[in-house]
């Protein structure tokens, strides 16, 4: 009862307490050391009672694994129908750019990487890399590890063996359905095997196999688990030694070339009382803090800061909710804003990394080609009518 009613008078102490701060010439030492010990008091009464309480939302259904974005080029003004020279477009498309536009990408993380607080899963994977094939119009092949309510030291235990599975697998064949005309579509493989959606023939599929050797990208989703354990020792240098000794060896498996992508979680928008929310947003903060400290002493680890307040913000006034129903995980849109925004971030250090990395300037000098033997075959064809 004791827990509950300090919950309950935590946003009216917060209060008292931020006042406290902005007038520090009232502050005495002691009234400061009552504050302090009150707030810290209040935190820990708080993360008990929620950790009491909790509800675990389900998993999400669906269970995809691993997919392939596909991204393909073709005439706005045709999206109707495909003439007999764009199909030849694409199947000589396939054939010749296969291996400059395929990317490979993991997703290792916690909850995030599972979806908990959607419906259907995997969003957070998917989406990533379907920003990622738009933006370097490039086809992307992606694989999702994630544990749920995982730690770094969980999240190392469990995903190294899959990681060398997804290097030693070939390219799933299963690109069998009726080729459509639009800019993009993708092909997500459940885990008893099913094709959910392709877009080429299976001719096409089967001149595009290539195995998946190299791995381009990893994007590591974790902290929050851990920061959760803080109260057991899990200090951030706790979390420092972790992620240094996972990402050691998760790098040691996918190569020298990989780039390994740390994005930092974002907590603002949670539900959480307060003053438990702005404690947990700090204690991110120095969490995150020890992922860009990281990735200044390697050059192949990249940080991504939180997306700009701006981007929530605008969100919200767009959908409403972006946060589930446990006030902690994000919902459908939630996960949609953050995964477009750390595809947009890895795109732009590819193309910064290597401007050959966009799509268009690869594909320009054989567009021109193609273009080329299009208009003799269409005036071929005319000639013939007549």
């Amino acid at each position: 009862r004791l827990v509950k009613v300090t919950v309950d008078c935590g946003r009216e102490i917060y209060q008292e307490m931020s006042l406290s701060w902005r007038t520090l010439k009232f502050v005495t030492p002691k009234r400061l050391a009552s504050v302090v010990a009150g707030a810290g008091g209040l935190v820990c009464a708080q993360t008990a009672y929620l950790q009491s309480t909790y509800v675990p939302l389900p998993r999400p259904s669906g269970g995809a694994t691993h997919g392939v974005e596909l991204w393909q080029e073709s005439n706005a003004d045709q999206h109707s129908s495909f003439s007999e020279e764009q199909s030849l477009v694409e199947r000589l498309r396939s054939t010749r750019e296969v291996s400059t536009r395929r990317r490979n990408v993991l997703i290792i993380g916690d909850s995030l990487v599972v979806g908990i607080g959607c419906k259907e899963a995997p969003v957070m994977p998917q989406i990533i890399c379907k920003r990622l094939a738009n933006l370097l119009k490039v086809d992307v092949s992606w694989k999702a590890l994630g544990v749920n309510g995982g730690d770094v030291r969980t999240i190392h235990k469990n995903v190294l063996e899959t990681v060398k599975k997804f290097q030693s697998e070939q390219e799933d064949a299963l690109h069998s359905t009726a080729q459509t005309s639009g800019l993009h579509a993708s092909m997500v493989v459940q885990q008893d095997g099913s094709p959910v959606a392709t877009t080429r023939s299976m001719a096409d599929a089967q001149l595009s196999k290539q195995p998946q050797v190299k791995v381009d990208a990893v994007v590591v989703l974790c902290g929050l688990n851990d920061l959760k354990r803080i109260f057991m020792g899990r200090t951030s240098k706790v979390f420092k030694q972790d992620l240094h000794n996972f990402i050691a060896d998760l790098k040691a498996q996918v190569g020298e070339e990989c780039i390994i992508f740390l994005p930092a979680i974002p907590l603002e928008e949670t539900r959480l009382p307060e003053p438990l929310k702005t404690a947990a947003v700090r204690l991110s903060q120095i969490f995150d803090e020890e992922k860009r400290c990281m990735a200044t002493q390697q050059p192949w680890i990249h940080f991504i800061p939180k997306p700009a307040i701006e981007i929530w913000r605008k969100a919200k006034e767009r959908c409403g909710e972006i946060v589930a129903g446990d006030g902690v995980h994000p919902n459908e849109e939630g996960y949609k804003v953050f995964a477009e925004y750390i595809g947009q971030e890895m795109a732009q250090l590819f193309r910064k990394l290597d401007p050959a990395a966009d799509g268009n300037r690869q594909a320009a000098p054989l567009q021109r080609m193609l273009s080329s033997v299009i208009s003799v075959h269409q005036e071929i064809r005319q000639v013939e009518v007549r």
